[in-house]
């Protein structure tokens, strides 16, 4: 059951104005319109958060009297679904900050005194927290992706975060006490887990940390026009399956789901082709095959339409031994990579392997961009409509959230 903690309130500037999205700049600029003003906002927030920042959508902002440089205020809330959503990552240090003072949340009482941003082995830490039973190393983060229920952190790679988590695992392994704290800024929030196909490195990396004794904690929050209240505590799952793919070892059949896709010579017949060179293996066998769809190139769009469709398969093969498979049919019929995305005879993705989290340089499962492609995505609920990611997100309702603007029809096949 949710723990509840007592009401730790910041608030936000008294005179935000609403804008409405219209892209994001850059990495840290996003365009707005405020009225009939077009306006350039500063976005504290390194995440890619595309849900949030889609054209059209509305939020609130500090507009600035007089432009700092090349900016004209920050973007402080998104609303998304019905709710406020922040985006300012440099909240949570203010919020865990407040809560400390006011001894609001339970796993850090009797910590009466701290150093913020301080630099240990070469890192540098949000807090150094001073009490009886010793020195505690902390730190927050920002997390505004939530899908299905279920918080994501982080949605774009974090190098930064990375390094944090291997160092609070030293110093946990040391024998030092080390916690990581999310602040989740919206209210919908029942668990927090690593998000590994953002970033499958922040996974592997907190599931060692977890191994090392490090602390998770996270919190969601009320987000209102005036302030980001604390809210309940949340369970935070550093996923044990997160492992490298040596490590994956089969004793039995295990389900797998395989991605086909062409748009080079006879579509239909290199699907078919594929498919036979993949089942005359004696470790995979094919227990179900999606209907065939025909889908718009997606990132490089300069080029012919797709073929797709998924194979439900059963296997023994390690999944790093299923990839080598996979990549052997795709050289079989001529697979070339040139271009990222480009043209290709056949492609193969290793989408899902058992309830496995992989994250290796070589192979990452479920596939990265699954969860924003309905040409993977219907298939996927055509073989199975109860299907779920390993980390307890609905393929359904992913299928829901991408919607009808990735143009897609079933094919004869």
């Amino acid at each position: 059951m949710p723990q509840r903690t007592h009401g730790v309130r910041v608030p936000l500037p008294s005179s935000l104005v609403p804008v409405t999205i219209v892209r994001r700049r850059n990495r840290f600029a996003v365009d707005v319109r405020a009225g009939r003003r077009r306006l350039v906002l500063h976005l504290p927030n390194s995440g890619r958060m595309q849900e949030l920042l889609a054209t059209g959508a509305v939020g609130l902002a500090a507009v600035a009297a007089q432009a700092r440089g090349r900016t004209q205020g920050t973007l402080v809330l998104v609303r998304h679904r019905g709710r406020w959503v922040g985006v300012d990552a440099r909240l949570p240090n203010r919020l865990f900050e407040t809560a400390l003072r006011a001894g609001a949340l339970r796993p850090f009482r009797g910590y009466r005194r701290w150093r913020r941003e301080v630099p240990v082995a070469g890192v540098r830490l949000d807090f150094v927290l001073e009490g009886p039973g010793g020195p505690c190393l902390v730190e927050t983060k920002s997390c505004n992706r939530v899908d299905d229920g279920v918080a994501l952190f982080p949605d774009a790679p974090t190098v930064r975060g990375t390094a944090h988590l291997r160092l609070l695992a030293r110093a946990a392994r040391a024998g030092r006490r080390a916690a990581v704290v999310w602040f989740v800024q919206r209210d919908d929030a029942r668990v927090l887990r690593p998000f590994a196909a953002a970033d499958p490195d922040f996974a592997l990396a907190m599931a060692r940390a977890a191994q090392a004794g490090v602390e998770f904690y996270a919190y969601t929050c009320r987000v209102t026009p005036r302030a980001v209240t604390v809210g309940s505590r949340i369970p935070v799952q550093a996923d044990p399956k997160t492992v490298a793919a040596r490590r994956v070892r089969p004793r039995r059949w295990v389900r797998a789901y395989i991605g086909l896709g062409s748009n080079q010579g006879d579509r239909l017949a290199l699907l078919q082709e594929a498919e036979a060179r993949l089942a005359a293996r004696p470790q995979i066998r094919i227990t179900g095959r999606s209907p065939v769809y025909e889908s718009a190139p997606v990132g490089y769009t300069a080029q012919p339409w797709f073929l797709n469709r998924v194979l439900q398969i059963e296997t023994t093969l390690p999944p790093h031994r299923l990839l080598t498979a996979l990549q052997t049919v795709e050289a079989a019929l001529g697979r070339v990579r040139t271009v990222r995305w480009g043209p290709r005879t056949i492609d193969l993705d290793l989408l899902l392997y058992g309830e496995a989290t992989i994250a290796t340089p070589r192979l990452v499962v479920p596939h990265p961009r699954l969860p924003s492609r309905r040409f993977v995505l219907q298939p996927l609920v055509d073989l199975d409509p109860g299907l779920r990611l390993p980390d307890g997100r609905s393929v359904r309702a992913l299928l829901q959230a991408v919607g009808q603007a990735q143009a897609l029809r079933m094919v004869p096949g």
